[in-house]
């Protein structure tokens, strides 16, 4: 997911957006304003499938296979991990902590299909669009086509199935080709400079469409649960609200402190993802409402603060995991050994 371009160097706005969108999927996970919550889920799945066509080059790797095997390392591996522990930690919780009734089989069939590891399961049909987009980009001509019909293609199975899970959420894949391609059409076209920098001009024009998607589609968007409200307006939001934080992400390439957190969390999303959703919330709403006695249901609390507060703690407690994860199992994240770095290097 870090190739970008001709070249293997990271693009730094790419980690700051990156840290930004992976904030905002832990503040969409707990209450907040209802109006940032509708902004918010506007695009903010849509963003990581538009980063990852943004950065990966094809082109350097010496064909499928070798590109396949790295994406199943740095994709399919940290799921099967981090959605194995999240499963164990579940069947724990509710098992000694709720006495609840707990069935392994199940919960194992539901880290198969994807249904049952919280947000993990976005990397599925992020791996899905990584390896069909492969296959794309080898058409002489026609990707475009290709990709508009597969999106709402996509949405008719969402349709078909709106009210049941759709094994490793492909219609999300097919629709997500839309936010992947559309990245890379901006990558390699003559406006890359002006987007890469910030451009004002660009930033109010995908502002004023963003607005407009949002003025049409006003009802609150969920991927996971084949909630898009207008289809046409959901792609267009998508897509301008990318632009929108890509072009406020490479502004603050140029601000040291608040580039270096974005930064940290960016090249650590998927621990976050992994540990913010069932164990990072379970342990502080045991130690907010056992030590503290803060009870945030219907009040000013809930409804305005609640959300921040809980952010801000949880990203704090996923520091110690990332740090362990990068120094003891690399692997984990699909990252590879110092030797492999030497070697590349």
């Amino acid at each position: 997911m870090n190739e970008t371009g001709t070249t293997s160097k990271r693009i730094e706005w790419v980690d700051i957006a990156k840290g930004v969108a992976i904030v905002l999927v832990c503040l969409g996970h707990r209450d907040i304003p209802q109006s940032m919550r509708v902004w918010v889920y506007s695009f903010h799945l849509p963003f990581f499938f538009f980063l990852a066509g943004y950065t990966t080059n094809f082109e350097s790797y010496a064909n499928f296979w070798t590109y396949a095997t790295r994406k199943v390392r740095v994709l399919l591996v940290p799921y099967f991990v981090f959605g194995s522990a999240n499963v164990a930690f579940h069947l724990f919780f509710d098992r000694f902590y709720r006495h609840a009734a707990v069935d392994l089989d199940d919960a194992l069939l539901h880290l198969l299909d994807g249904s049952g590891v919280g947000p993990l399961w976005f990397i599925l049909p992020l791996f899905v669009v990584e390896v069909v987009s492969y296959a794309l980009n080898l058409l002489p001509r026609g990707k475009t086509i290709v990709v508009i019909l597969s999106s709402f293609g996509g949405y008719a199975l969402s349709l078909a199935f709106s009210s049941s899970h759709i094994f490793w959420y492909l219609n999300v894949a097919l629709i997500s080709l839309f936010f992947f391609w559309f990245a890379r059409f901006i990558r390699y076209s003559r406006i890359n400079k002006r987007f890469a920098k910030g451009d004002v001009a660009l930033f109010l024009d995908a502002l004023t469409v963003h607005a407009i998607s949002l003025a049409f589609n006003s009802e609150i968007v969920v991927m996971g649960y084949n909630e898009f409200g207008i289809f046409p307006f959901f792609l267009l939001g998508g897509a301008a609200g990318s632009v929108v934080v890509a072009s406020v992400c490479a502004r603050l390439e140029k601000t040291r402190r608040v580039k270096r957190v974005f930064v940290y969390f960016g090249k650590n999303t998927i621990p976050i993802v992994a540990f913010h959703y069932y164990p990072g919330y379970m342990i502080l709403e045991t130690l907010f409402y056992k030590s503290f006695g803060l009870k945030y249901m219907y009040n000013v609390f809930s409804y305005n603060i609640e959300g921040f507060v809980y952010t801000i703690c949880v990203l704090m407690l996923c520091v110690p995991i990332i740090e362990f994860v990068n120094r003891f199992a690399p692997w984990m994240v699909g990252k590879g050994t110092m030797k492999e770095k030497r070697v590349s290097s």
